[in-house]
């Protein structure tokens, strides 16, 4: 066996992980549905599972996958062209839409990140002081220097949220190109655009001023250089790749999962290869993460005048991820109490926060290993509501917190009041659509594992690589559903691939049908003319 069929065989041997991965969530949906509790005025940030009826969830699924290879079947002979820029300006329409439509105020990170761009801009450092936010939460820096320059260009929110839908945008037609590079199949491209257009929750993330949606763009972009640079082995495309990436960490840590799954994947490429040379792209990305954090910290060391601290340890971020949560929210989420307790206990000492963090959580990984019925217990208690809450916190962040008078009608009200409280009419409607449409992704990826176990290779897996990253770190980090969105949407390209197939076979034996038609009306006898075809 040599070093290529190594390492894809380990590659299928991740992919048969991941299916039993899927499975649990197919299955789990099923039988039930994640709902966020929202009320409008009054957020809790729960997660409730309901039982749901098993037979109306495959019916439903059925007609959504149908409907898709119904509208497949229309635009078969339209130009890929023509669907894409119809389908990039309906993106960016209803995206721009929802803007001016909810009129979301930004809350908690949100607003205190736009606050300090207000403040740096009076040469206030409030924020960067002892117990201030960036003396917590210094890896959002990345993010505050994105949005002090879109402030500095409009101090309009409305500007910076539409900046945010051309992303969405960007997003959207970076997947899209992904997908063509893994397949180079015109009806998959299809697909993908149709897809793409029926992804609301993501959508509704215009107004989110976060580096959730920026930070998803540089990463996708760094993937899509990274197969460039696999099959076309320009240079170009490797710095590319490397300089992308590097941005969306700093931007948002969190893609340091993406980060890493393209770094196992030049690794493998490298064995596969004997190419020694390629050690260079992962040596660049280490040493340019390095610099670029030591660059960022320093511009707003220089700017405020303020030495920035290391924050608060993310061992705290372990510890929450693999505890109770103390207020109200699911197992395993962001736990405010708990962070600012400690901190406070300790007056914000780095040392003596991350001892205590140690100790706890060395305490309570002992304690779930000695009870594994809990630990089970546990597992499920958090990877539910983080990987089948369909809406991903998109109703969630944009519902109001607190009344405030605005220009609405009576009638938009009633719609938000109907689409934010959870159980009403609207609101119900639109977590069902997006169940559904979250589990024909998990589904799909199902049906591609089980169709190209045998043709998956370390090249084409990259998507799901960074999927079960996102499934791994959120198993044990802190988590909500809003953290896990993109590494469902990195399935989409599966999920269009699998549906192509699927078409692919009904339009063969609608082929079949009418020959067997045809030679029916030339042939007398209609069972011959059946053992002729076959």
């Amino acid at each position: 066996m040599n070093n290529e069929k190594i390492a894809n065989f380990l590659v299928k041997m991740v992919c048969v992980f991941i299916l039993g991965i899927l499975l649990l969530f197919v299955i789990s949906s099923c039988f039930s549905t994640a709902k966020m509790d929202s009320t409008i005025y009054k957020l809790n940030e729960m997660v409730i599972i309901d039982k749901c009826n098993v037979l109306f969830v495959i019916i439903s699924l059925v007609i959504y996958i149908t409907i898709v290879l119904c509208v497949t079947k229309l635009l078969k002979k339209v130009d890929t062209k023509k669907i894409l820029i119809t389908g990039l300006l309906f993106i960016l329409f209803i995206s721009i839409g929802w803007i001016f439509f909810s009129k979301v105020l930004p809350r908690d990170d949100m607003k205190d990140i736009i606050d300090a761009t207000m403040e740096l801009k009076d040469e206030d450092t409030n924020k960067f002081e002892k117990g201030g936010y960036f003396d917590l939460y210094p890896f959002q820096l990345g993010y505050l220097l994105v949005a002090e320059i879109l402030f500095n260009i409009s101090e309009s929110l409305y500007f910076a949220q539409i900046i945010n839908a051309i992303i969405i945008v960007a997003i959207m037609f970076i997947l899209y190109k992904i997908t063509n590079m893994l397949f180079k199949d015109d009806i998959v491209s299809k697909i993908i655009l149709i897809l793409e257009c029926g992804c609301f929750y993501l959508f509704m993330y215009s107004t989110m001023i976060y580096g959730n949606i920026i930070g998803l763009m540089f990463a996708l972009l760094s993937i899509l250089f990274l197969l460039k640079y696999f099959e076309n082995n320009k240079i170009v495309d490797a710095v590319l790749m490397v300089i992308t990436i590097i941005v969306s960490v700093m931007i948002k840590n969190n893609y340091l999962i993406f980060l890493i799954a393209e770094l196992i994947m030049v690794l493998l490429d490298i064995f596969s290869t004997k190419n020694i040379k390629k050690i260079i792209l992962i040596l660049g990305v280490v040493g340019l993460l390095f610099s670029s954090n030591c660059i960022l910290k320093s511009f707003y060391e220089y700017r405020t005048g303020m030495q920035i601290s290391k924050g608060l340890p993310k061992v705290l971020w372990i510890n929450m991820g693999i505890s109770e949560n103390t207020e109200a929210r699911s197992f395993g989420w962001y736990d405010s109490n708990y962070s600012w307790k400690i901190a406070y206990k300790y007056d914000f000492d780095y040392e003596l926060i991350k001892e205590e963090g140690q100790r706890q959580v060395l305490e309570r990984t002992q304690y779930l290993m000695e009870n594994p019925k809990y630990l089970w217990n546990c597992f499920i208690k958090k990877t539910l509501p983080l990987w089948i809450e369909p809406t991903y916190g998109a109703l969630w962040i944009n519902t109001p917190m607190v009344y405030e008078e605005n220009d609405d009608t009576t009638f938009i009200k009633e719609i938000k009041a109907s689409l934010y409280n959870q159980g009403d009419r609207l609101n119900s409607t639109f977590v069902w659509y997006c169940k559904i449409y979250q589990m024909m992704i998990y589904l799909m990826s199902i049906v591609y594992i089980l169709m190209s176990i045998k043709k998956i290779n370390y090249k084409t897996s990259i998507l799901f690589i960074t999927f079960l990253g996102g499934f791994l770190f959120h198993t044990f980090w802190e988590g909500k559903s809003i953290y896990v969105f993109q590494y469902t949407l990195v399935l989409l390209p599966y999920t269009a691939f699998s549906i192509a197939k699927i078409y692919d076979k009904m339009k063969n034996k609608l082929v079949i049908k009418e020959n067997f038609k045809k030679k029916d009306g030339n042939n007398e006898n209609s069972i011959c003319s059946y053992t002729n075809v076959l």
